[in-house]
């Protein structure tokens, strides 16, 4: 909680937006269907993500020997389809947040 609060501070200094996520972090939004098919050797039925989990801990449990936080979140996160993307950001979060951005510079 220190840590989000540093960065609010910041973020007002600075002027920027800054949006606090229900979920853990952002890595709690990839839909484990996505994670597969980046991470083949995975199975989807294996793979429980709630809003707490630390999916690169779990992830690695799993038998993911590469870094999911550097790198490979990123390819799931574009492998995703709209309908993924709906059902992990089933409370607009993401959506809102990229909404807001977009607002401030057209």
């Amino acid at each position: 909680e220190k840590w989000c609060v540093r960065i609010q501070e910041k973020c007002n200094c600075d002027g920027a937006d800054f949006k606090k996520l229900s979920k853990r972090e952002i890595e709690n939004f990839c839909h484990p269907h996505a994670i597969c098919r980046i991470c083949s050797k995975l199975n989807a039925d294996s793979i429980s993500i709630n809003d707490h989990t630390d999916v690169p801990k779990h992830l690695k449990e799993l038998g993911l020997n590469k870094d999911f936080k550097n790198d490979l979140n990123i390819e799931v996160f574009n492998e995703m389809t709209k309908i993924e993307w709906e059902e992990m950001d089933a409370l607009g979060e993401i959506k809102n947040f990229i909404g807001a951005i977009y607002s401030k510079i057209q």
